[in-house]
């Protein structure tokens, strides 16, 4: 049964929270509408239960319209949004409708017939209700669990983790290494992005910045610093006390949200396990090794010259197994990274049909990419091993290679879901119950508003030919 009174109640208190009290009486002057006295006044009338999926987005997405219209900030829709229960994700579809070309041409439309522009709550023009229309019927990412009390060691990779014990043992020299990184990495490169990369805050790029604190929230981990370098589908991290995330622009323009969480969940996995640090540390104790080197062979030439150049080439042997030794370490820890990005996503389709993106799937043909392709290829990949040359291959090829290939990342991490671990620990952290929820991502419901601004029955649960949306606001 319909509660009227409660959906009124709800939509007129989240107007009032983005549009402030003088604008609220204007727009609910002939309704019988409640008057708040404050924020806390209106989020407390506030019932998300009251609306659909449909009818909250569809408002918020009013409510967006109108703060872009009137240049306001962020706080006032996160008040709105978190009141409403909206999903992070929608952010992503609102800034793909509701583009600042048509933000534009509304106000300019608005101004030149002296209309106001709270008149696209009660008057919306047909345009407008049909753009509100597509944010609200649009796929929306579900809400990711938060793995509670998650710890890196839960998902690492077996031969990271084995890596990881070792520099984890050598705590004074990582102390030494922690320091040389602040100083070295860290202070350096915050002065150069901040004078060549743009940097993601909640008012500039809000979208983004939401997917990277759902993933922190998700993985349990402060969040970093993220700034924009120009590129294709990628991202890197350096830093150690205050971690720095670059995203290559192409992240932006080519991933769905859920393939922007696997990547920025990537990229957050590598500060959880700590890599940039026990990796400068390993890289440091080679540099170390190849100091002692240069010594031992300098000695050895004053006792029989010409036996510096024996020590050097048995060392450079050694040095070749060090060197294949610390790039397969950084291998295995882009496999931890890819399972952290996972977790963070919890969309093992999107993880695929990222590393599809990034393996060259072309962009004109995104709208047909599958996930099972990627997986085919895998499989016959491995196949390969069966002819020792091709082994041979394989070696000398990623031999000094810091990132496994995409189809090699992409089998991995397909052994890891399969093998139930993901699914497992993602249960065992959020508390559910052992059903599999993977798909695509979406909420797979797409509802409609009753005519009278009421929720609809199971029978009107399509979405209706022609009619449109409306939200009763008087």
């Amino acid at each position: 049964m319909k509660n009227e009174p409660a959906i009124n109640d709800t939509i007129s208190a989240a107007v009032y929270l983005v549009v402030g009290p003088e604008e609220h009486q204007k727009i609910f002057a002939d309704s019988h509408s409640l008057h708040f006295t404050s924020r806390e006044d209106a989020i407390a009338h506030i019932r998300p239960t009251a609306l659909t999926q449909n009818q909250r987005i569809a408002l918020f997405a009013y409510l967006y319209l109108y703060s872009k219209l009137h240049h306001q900030g962020q706080d006032s829709l996160s008040h709105a949004q978190k009141a409403l229960s909206i999903p992070n994700g929608i952010t992503a579809n609102l800034e793909s409708t509701i583009t600042q070309p048509r933000i534009d041409y509304i106000r300019k439309l608005f101004k030149e017939k002296h209309r106001s522009h709270a008149e696209i709550f009660n008057k919306p023009d047909g345009f407008i209700a049909k753009m509100i229309e597509d944010v609200a019927y649009a796929d929306v990412p579900t809400e990711k669990k938060v793995l509670k009390g998650l710890k890196a060691s839960e998902y690492e990779h077996k031969w990271d983790r084995d890596g990881i014990k070792l520099m984890e043992s050598q705590s004074t020299f990582g102390d030494l290494v922690k320091k040389y990184n602040v100083l070295a990495y860290e202070a350096t490169e915050i002065v150069r992005l901040t004078g060549s990369n743009y940097q993601v805050t909640k008012d500039n790029l809000p979208h983004v910045h939401n997917a990277l604190e759902e993933v922190c929230e998700v993985l349990g981990v402060d969040t970093p610093l993220l700034y924009i370098e120009s590129g294709g589908i990628n991202a890197s991290t350096i830093g150690t006390e205050t971690p720095i995330i670059c995203l290559y622009s192409g992240c932006l323009s080519l991933l769905s949200h859920d393939e922007l969480l696997f990547i920025l969940g990537h990229e957050v996995g590598h500060i959880k396990s700590r890599h940039f640090q026990y990796h400068t540390m390993a890289r440091a104790m080679a540099n170390i090794g190849e100091g002692i080197v240069s010594l031992a062979s300098s000695a050895a030439n004053l006792f029989a010259p010409g036996m510096g150049k024996v020590v050097e080439l048995a060392a450079n042997a050694s040095g070749l197994t060090l060197e294949g030794t610390l790039m397969a370490w950084r291998r295995m820890s882009e496999l931890t990274a890819d399972r952290a990005g996972l977790l963070a996503c919890q969309n093992p389709d999107a993880a695929f049909t990222t590393l599809t993106k990034m393996a060259g799937y072309p962009l004109k043909y995104y709208n047909s990419i599958s996930p099972k392709d990627i997986l085919k290829q895998a499989r016959a990949f491995v196949k390969l091993d069966n002819d020792p040359y091709n082994q041979f291959v394989k070696f000398e090829e990623i031999f000094d290679s810091s990132h496994p290939w995409p189809i090699m990342r992409a089998r991995e991490l397909d052994r890891w879901n399969a093998s139930g671990s993901y699914r497992a620990l993602v249960n065992r952290k959020a508390g559910a119950s052992d059903t599999n929820e993977d798909g695509d991502g979406s909420s797979g419901i797409k509802v409609a508003f009753g005519g009278d601004g009421s929720k609809p029955t199971d029978t009107e649960s399509k979405k209706p030919s022609g009619t449109g949306i409306s939200i009763q606001f008087n």
